[in-house]
């Protein structure tokens, strides 16, 4: 009883502990662009963290995600039994 609460409560702490992270560095960064805009304009500093976010997806999107997918996909593609699943799966979608 007392090991399976002791996981429980390890678990809870696996799935709480990245989102209370994103929500403390997302409130971070906001306070700090807040500081660092000149003049008062609400929504600005929201504005900006958004646009840089999504910025920094549209970067590794095409930095880090496709290069790696092109290199997976030349792995796949020399495997012989799974190069007929793969072309045939990709084929498809």
């Amino acid at each position: 009883m007392k090991n399976r609460l002791i996981n429980y409560f390890v678990q809870g702490l696996l799935y709480t502990t990245p989102l209370a992270l994103t929500v403390y560095v997302l409130y971070w960064a906001l306070s700090t662009l807040d500081s660092l805009i000149p003049f008062e304009l609400p929504g600005l500093g929201l504005l900006t963290l958004l646009a840089g976010v999504t910025a920094v997806g549209f970067l590794g999107n095409f930095v880090v995600k496709n290069p790696l997918v092109k290199v997976v996909d030349g792995l796949l593609e020399n495997v012989p039994l799974v190069k007929l699943v793969y072309s045939s799966t990709t084929d498809v979608m």
